[in-house]
């Protein structure tokens, strides 16, 4: 099912295909029972709790950079990790990956077709934790340390699979395809949770950079020039890394909470970092909380960054000045955001419950989990939490 902008009808019903007056509340009602009952998830306790500043102001949202096209119902959408929210991949306008259970599947936003890229259901107990699809090939991380990988324009469901690492500790957290400087093939980057980082060429499917941290990395972007890195993960310290030794060249400090989301703009100095306490922070390179960051790309209208919360909200803010933004508001969990068409569309991944609507007039939210045996409750949703596990988003409550 699809919704096209001509289909929307204000109350009537709305581009997530809600009748609110058939539900018999108002859209506005229902935001601010969400915000009610949706809890943001620290690692650090009351690192989002925020003391405003005379020179801390909030960005309105004023600004109309995108609009809304149509939006493609009931796709298979399996988000696997709640901290891990990079598994929308778009290598262009007719070629979106994204993950269900068991397969990768491909979306062409254009005419509305669907079919499955990659078949995983040979894995054992395979779940997808990032993917990324860029300069012809789309590369899949998975929770054991595995890498699955194919062309984008493959008609096979086949794909070349590896191994990663084979720690205890082995999610993959985040994976980047980008140019070598040095040779034609591409090179994917490897942010895994055993505090490894580590560079593999495609071609070969050689390492040629492994390097290890104090704490694992949750994202990482690389420089436009190819020589530099910013990672972000489980510490309140951002790195700038140098790209061929991998060692650190600058760290910077701000954050109050470990980070999840990096991006570099294309004018090459401008860096946007973001942490569960809740802030994104612009850094000059001269010198929920989002789990989503993108820049779009130079050249084609206003520069824009993209910050996708936890859930419900993506905000696209003025690259230029980051004065105003235009937030899109949706109910759902947000799996990413990417660009196509040279950045004239955006693309943005909702898991939207079906008892979502149930969950939002609930008491405000209290524990994550099931009382299961064997699940740390440090993990849960709203207080201090220990080294990140296999937790899977189907362990946990609805909120």
């Amino acid at each position: 099912m699809r919704m096209s902008y001509e289909e929307l009808n204000g109350e009537g019903m709305d581009f997530q295909g809600l009748d609110w007056e058939d539900i018999g509340v108002s859209r506005k009602y229902a935001r601010e029972r969400r915000k009610l009952t949706y809890k943001n998830y620290t690692n650090k306790l009351d690192s989002d709790k925020w003391k405003i500043r005379p020179f801390d102001g909030a960005i309105p949202s004023s600004e109309n950079f995108y609009r809304f096209r149509r939006m493609d119902l009931r796709r298979n959408i399996h988000l696997a990790h709640f901290q891990l929210r990079n598994v929308l991949a778009c290598a262009d306008r007719s070629h979106v990956f994204y993950p269900g259970r068991d397969v990768i599947h491909r979306i062409n936003p254009l005419s509305g077709h669907s079919d499955v890229a990659m078949d995983l259901s040979d894995l054992h107990h395979v779940q997808v934790s990032t993917l990324d699809a860029k300069h012809g090939m789309l590369v899949v991380g998975t929770f054991n340390g595995e890498y699955c990988m194919r062309s984008v324009h493959s008609q096979d469901t086949r794909f070349t699979e590896g191994q990663v690492t084979n720690n205890s500790s082995c999610i993959t957290n985040h994976l980047q395809i980008h140019e070598s400087r040095h040779s034609t093939s591409p090179l994917v980057a490897f942010a895994s949770n055993d505090q490894g980082f580590r560079v593999m060429d495609i071609a070969s499917q050689k390492v040629i950079l492994d390097t290890k941290f104090k704490f694992p990395m949750n994202c990482t972007a690389l420089s436009p020039d190819g020589r530099l890195r910013v990672m972000v993960g489980d510490s309140n310290s951002v790195i700038i890394a140098c790209a061929e030794s991998g060692g650190p060249v600058q760290w910077l400090s701000g954050h109050r909470d470990h980070g999840f989301a990096c991006a570099w703009s294309e004018d090459g100095w401008t860096v946007a970092t973001a942490a569960q306490d809740k802030s994104v922070k612009i850094w000059d390179a001269q010198l929920a909380s989002v789990r989503g960051l993108r820049f779009s790309p130079v050249g084609n209208g206003p520069p824009v960054l993209v910050a996708a919360e936890e859930a419900d909200f993506v905000n696209i803010i003025n690259a230029r000045t980051f004065r105003h933004k235009q937030t899109i508001d949706v109910f759902g969990e947000i799996g990413g955001v990417g660009f196509t068409d040279d950045g004239n569309e955006l693309n943005i991944l909702c898991s939207f419950q079906p008892n979502i609507m149930d969950d939002i007039w609930r008491q405000p939210y209290r524990s994550a989990l099931h009382d299961e045996e064997g699940l740390d409750e440090g993990l849960a949703r709203g207080g201090p939490a220990g080294p990140r596990t296999r937790l899977y988003w189907d362990d946990m409550e609805p909120f």
